[in-house]
């Protein structure tokens, strides 16, 4: 669904600005510039990890601060914002996300199924759903993306049997 300028795509940025907006999207990538230490980008390499699953050299690659949480889970070091966990970050993106689906389709939009990269953990998925859940989705099932693919490709309605390879390329 386009949102209410044509964009198809929603890129996965999130702003915190100072002045309390909470930026999503294109309009966050614009403000990385003016506020870096509080925008986050491909938060889902880290949802539903551990701050101890991380390696050094993969903290120090992300486009991001993050600390250990007291229960030794990850959060997002936003300065003087302060902090949030991945999956309120990813709330963000899934909250505007619903906002425009609701738009689009001039009805509310509450149900969900969502997509995750095959070799997500069941720690990630849970994240995931979390992170939708706070978004005020009901989520009614967790898919690999490959599978997804698969049936958005229609391999479900074919009655005949076949084979048929679904290659992730990654992003």
């Amino acid at each position: 669904l386009a949102d209410d300028s044509g964009r198809r795509i929603l890129p996965s940025v999130v702003s915190f600005a100072p002045h309390g907006k909470t930026l999503v999207g294109e309009e966050a990538i614009r403000s990385r510039a003016i506020y870096p230490e509080t925008t986050v980008a491909s938060i889902k390499r880290v949802i539903g990890r551990n701050y101890s699953d991380l390696t050094k050299q993969e903290i120090d690659e992300l486009p991001f601060a993050v600390k250990r949480g007291k229960d030794g889970g990850l959060l997002v070091d936003l300065g003087k914002q302060g902090t949030k966990s991945p999956e309120q970050i990813s709330a963000e993106i899934l909250v505007h996300l619903k906002a425009t689906a609701a738009e689009a389709l001039d009805e509310p939009v509450d149900r969900a199924v969502i997509t995750v990269p095959a070799y997500f953990s069941h720690q990630q998925r849970e994240a995931t759903k979390q992170a939708a859940e706070l978004a005020g989705w009901q989520v009614e099932r967790i898919l690999n993306e490959p599978t997804a693919a698969a049936l958005a490709y229609g391999l479900n309605q074919s009655e005949e049997k076949q084979t048929v390879a679904v290659y992730d390329l990654g992003g």
